[in-house]
């Protein structure tokens, strides 16, 4: 912001500008103003960029730029910029990458709600010169829990035990028989297995209480069946 005043008449002038670098465009603004006159301007850029996943808006693109696809995100923050957040669909576009190097790409899993989380929120991509390079995010959606598994007989399921969901992703129980699991639905069945044998392995049912999702944790228990 600027103001003067003339002394031989002029009477005052001055100008003030705003800028704004977001998500999907760059915005400015700007007023001027002095004796008998006044200036507004304004601007607007972007880009737009058209992937198998859909379109995506963006700032203004460079030369080299980066895809990044985090499905079932939503204004999760890119790391090290200004204004770039995935959007309602987990995309956004990284202008002005550095070709034929490492690119660093990371999202702020502080921006992410309690529902969503990065198996690996860091990722990297190496670009050739015109390039549009795709960095994939795998997002787990849902809620969060640390589960307590018993076995059969009451006692903990061992150190180690392994435990898969189908289509999802694993955990390993630690020492006191807890396995922290993430992307939950409000109910659903684990397999759990610590070794070949029969006894060695159950399927454990657990329900997750009301309004699970909004919850930074879940605490609860279940047993083989």
């Amino acid at each position: 912001m600027q103001q003067g005043y003339g002394n031989r008449g002029d009477g005052a002038n001055g100008s003030v500008s705003l800028s704004y670098q977001g998500g999907y465009a760059n915005s400015n603004m700007g007023y001027n103003y002095s004796r008998g006159a006044r200036q507004l301007n304004y601007g607007l850029s972007g880009g737009i960029v058209i992937h198998e996943e859909g379109l995506t808006l963006s700032q203004p693109l460079s030369d080299t730029n980066v895809l990044i696809a985090a499905p079932g995100t939503r204004h999760a923050r890119v790391e090290n910029t200004t204004g770039v957040r995935t959007d309602r669909k987990g995309y956004t576009v990284l202008p002005y990458a550095t070709t034929y190097r490492q690119n660093r790409i990371a999202l702020d899993v502080n921006s992410l709600d309690n529902a969503t989380e990065i198996d690996d929120p860091v990722t990297r991509v190496v670009p050739t010169k015109g390039a549009l390079v795709k960095a994939q995010f795998t997002v787990q959606r849902g809620a969060r829990a640390m589960i307590t598994l018993q076995q059969y007989n009451g006692r903990p399921v061992p150190f180690g035990a392994m435990v898969t969901r189908a289509n999802a992703g694993s955990g390993i129980v630690n020492e006191s028989g807890q396995v922290y699991l993430s992307g939950l639905e409000g109910a659903g069945a684990l397999t759990v297995m610590w070794g070949t044998a029969p006894d060695q392995q159950c399927t454990v049912r657990y329900r997750l209480p009301a309004g699970a999702e909004q919850k930074p944790i879940n605490h609860i228990k279940a047993a083989c069946q």
